[in-house]
């Protein structure tokens, strides 16, 4: 885990929303 803190946890959440809507496009394709 990175650093911790409420900036790593922002972090991971919008990598994780970054991944979810990457899987849909490629999905879509």
């Amino acid at each position: 885990m990175r650093n911790g803190g409420l900036g790593s946890i922002l972090d991971n959440s919008q990598m994780d929303s970054v991944e979810k809507t990457t899987n849909r496009s490629e999905q879509k394709s």
